[in-house]
Parts: C-alpha cells; structure tokens; sequence
C-alpha cells in the first residue's frame, strides 16, 4: 500500500487467497483486512488515472485479474456495500 498509494497499511487478518491461470499466465492476489491511514499519493508516471468507486460503479468497469471476484466475495461477506 505504501509503494502503490502512499498509504500506511495494518492487516489485520487474511481474508482470502486468489488465483487465475490463461493460457501462457498465472496471477494470484492474497487479500488482507486491516485498517489504512494517510493521503492517496500516486506515481504519476505509472498511472492514468484513480478514484473512489462504489461496488455497482467498480462492477462496471473491465477490472483485471481476480479482483472481480474478490469484490463480489467482499460484498457476500458483507464488507463493502
């Protein structure tokens, strides 16, 4: 979180393990929960653009890798709306 978003990150606990597999690529996202403090602050040279975005907003977007089901698995355990 610091490195990506300048944000300080206390995890809390592990929420879940992800993994995808395609044909010629592997991706994996290990989920934590935990508490965030700071100031969004980006790499302008690695980013177009962020933002803030409800779960009906960030289901519409072509999101990459697993983080479709991580968002629908957060929302069916309740913790985002």
């Amino acid at each position: 979180m610091k490195e990506e978003a300048g944000l300080d990150f206390v995890p809390r606990k592990k929420f879940y393990f992800y993994e995808s597999k395609s044909a010629n690529k592997r991706a994996f996202a290990l989920v934590f929960l935990g508490s965030w403090s700071g100031e969004v602050a980006l790499q302008e040279s690695e980013i177009q653009d962020y933002g803030w975005f409800t779960y009906e907003q960030a289901m519409k977007e072509d999101i990459a890798y697993v983080y479709r089901e991580v968002l629908e698995d957060l929302k069916q355990a309740d913790l985002i709306n």
